[in-house]
Parts: structure tokens; C-alpha cells; sequence
């Protein structure tokens, strides 16, 4: 649900003019970060040691994952190595760097209830935990690979 925020006229500085546009940009953009957070934590927990940072980087995107690298200008290339979309979920579900791993591929009607489940089952918490290491262990093999695939696409 969008809230209605009505256009603000402000007798300010031209300075002050970008930052209220920024502050509205922020309330009308539907974040995909922060549902998809809320998909697989629908409450907040305050024990902050409750979960793995890795967890967290699975759960928001914000990870060694190709495509957040490459929104930042650190990759040229926002596929994953084996050419799919480089989301977390393809490297829980997809990726071959992953695969000893892999969780089973939830349909999109299941796909709260899967993310859920991984999230209280400790086996799955650890599998997830793995898979963030390999890839954090990985990133700089992979985004070089990358690499060397892009510039060899682009040559031809």
C-alpha cells in the first residue's frame, strides 16, 4: 500500500529542493530488499545475535552476489558465472558454483512458506551459511571469470 504524500513547496535554498524529492523517491519506490526481508523474518527478533551475518546478506541481496556488485560498478557483467540472473535465491536453488547445497526450487505460490522454513531450520541455516561462504570465498575467482567471459563476448 502506497501513502499518499501530498508535493511539498518549501521557501528553501535550491539545496533543500533534491533532498525532499530523494525523501519522496524513498516513499513512493516499493523497496524489494526490505519485502523480501519481511518474507523470510516477518517479525522482529531483538536477540541481535539470533542470526548469521550471512544470513542477512542471503536475506537482502546484499551480498558477494555478481548482480549487487554490479550495481555498484564493481562487476561489468550482472549475470552469475553460469549465465542466469545472479539473485540469492539462484545460488540456493541453480548455481552449479553452489551445488552440493542447493535447497529445492519453491514455486511462487510456496515461496514464503520456503523462505520461512530455511530460516527456523537449523539445517537449512547451516546449508545457507555454507553457500555464503563458498561464494564469499569465490567472488573474486568468479567476478574475474566474468570478466574474461564478458571481454571475450564483446570482442567477437
Amino acid at each position: 500500500a502506497f501513502i499518499f504524500v501530498p508535493q511539498v513547496n518549501i521557501n528553501r535554498p535550491f539545496i533543500f529542493v533534491p533532498q525532499v524529492n530523494i525523501i519522496r523517491a524513498f516513499i513512493f519506490v516499493p523497496q524489494v530488499n526490505i519485502i523480501r526481508a519481511f518474507i523470510f523474518v516477518p517479525q522482529v527478533n531483538i536477540n541481535r545475535a539470533s542470526i548469521d551475518s550471512k544470513i542477512y546478506q542471503f536475506i537482502t541481496g546484499h551480498g558477494p552476489f555478481v548482480t549487487y556488485h554490479h550495481r555498484f560498478g564493481l562487476s561489468s557483467y550482472d549475470r552469475c558465472v553460469c549465465g542466469d540472473n545472479s539473485y540469492s535465491n539462484h545460488y540456493a536453488t541453480d548455481c552449479p558454483v553452489t551445488k552440493p547445497f542447493h535447497f529445492t526450487k519453491p514455486s511462487a505460490v510456496n515461496l514464503s512458506t520456503w523462505c520461512q522454513n530455511i530460516v527456523q531450520n537449523k539445517i537449512s541455516l547451516a546449508q545457507l551459511v555454507n553457500i555464503m561462504k563458498i561464494l564469499q570465498e569465490r567472488r573474486h575467482d568468479i567476478i574475474i571469470s566474468l570478466r574474461k567471459t564478458f571481454l571475450a563476448f564483446t570482442s567477437n
